[in-house]
């Protein structure tokens, strides 16, 4: 087992493309804020396996009577424990690093504060953005309806005074999270649900919400620096209007009817409708299919 300075054993070569993968697969595929606090324990552990592992090797055959074999087969294990241990430090040191850098990067951000011509350079990057995507969908319609479609209203970034991004981190609660060990997107679900609170808050309040969906959601992660992991849910444009419409503008623009809600509600199976007369719920919807006057304003 006798090996000259530049070679190492199985052992050692294992070990360390061990820790080289996981080190490239934390940088690069699953860097996230618990990557950071957890990877470098990991490739620590590692390091200090293989530090016991190649003492052990080096030791497990030595023979005080036989030093001229025995003295190399335990350097060969040395080696082992030596190069094992600067791998798993090395890997857990660009980690942290990592870290130590992404943290100092967020609290310079945090320490400028943002000027008007900041926060006007980032509207009109989501606005281009925005403009970009929407003369995409246009052309996605038939030509005749082409034109209608521009002279829909379809984004209040420049005009609205409160432009709000609602995201999901997905990583945040962990690998097992109760409620969505079967139905992995209820995170997502549960975020579109807190928009819809926020929506009803806001018109109770007077103030009107545009949700503005007709966008790369790439746009996002680089205009806004959100990270990769985290998604996008919703960009909101807000604040008090006139007056609220009684009909959707996409009804009154005459591009789409609205579906009686009577019609969409089914009992027990799907498509198993119940008419007003067999149901009171049905017969309450058709009552007030129109939005209650309440919550028009005159």
């Amino acid at each position: 087992m006798s090996e000259t300075s530049l070679q190492f054993s199985f052992w050692t070569l294992g070990l360390i493309a061990t820790i080289v993968v996981l080190t490239v697969y934390f940088q690069f595929f699953r860097y996230n804020a618990r990557t950071a606090e957890a990877a470098p324990t990991i490739l620590t552990s590692i390091g200090i396996f293989g530090t016991f592992l190649g003492v052990a090797i080096g030791l497990s055959h030595f023979d005080t009577q036989n030093l001229q074999e025995s003295v190399p087969q335990l350097l060969g294990g040395l080696k082992t424990a030596f190069w094992s241990s600067i791998a798993g430090l090395l890997g857990a040191l660009s980690i942290k690093f990592r870290a130590v850098m992404n943290v100092t990067h967020g609290e310079e951000h945090h320490q400028r504060t943002a000027s008007i011509d900041d926060l006007n350079n980032v509207l009109q990057k989501i606005h281009t953005a925005f403009s970009e995507a929407n003369e995409e969908a246009a052309q996605m319609f038939a030509q005749e309806k082409q034109e209608s479609y521009r002279s829909l209203k379809l984004e209040g970034i420049l005009e609205a005074p409160i432009n709000l991004c609602i995201t999901c981190d997905r990583s945040k609660a962990g690998p097992v999270v109760l409620g969505r060990t079967h139905i992995k997107t209820m995170d997502l679900y549960s975020s579109v649900c807190a928009v819809q609170n926020l929506w009803l808050a806001a018109r109770a309040e007077g103030v009107g919400v545009g949700w503005m969906s007709i966008i790369k959601e790439e746009a996002f992660h680089s205009i806004l620096g959100i990270p990769q992991e985290v998604v996008p849910i919703a960009y909101l444009c807000m604040g008090y209007v006139r007056h609220f419409n009684k009909k959707p503008e996409l009804e009154t623009a005459n591009w789409r009817q609205r579906l009686p809600l009577s019609e969409q509600v089914f009992f027990d199976q799907w498509q198993h409708t119940k008419s007003g007369a067999e149901e009171g719920l049905i017969a309450e919807l058709d009552l007030n299919a129109d939005f209650p006057q309440k919550f028009i304003n005159a």
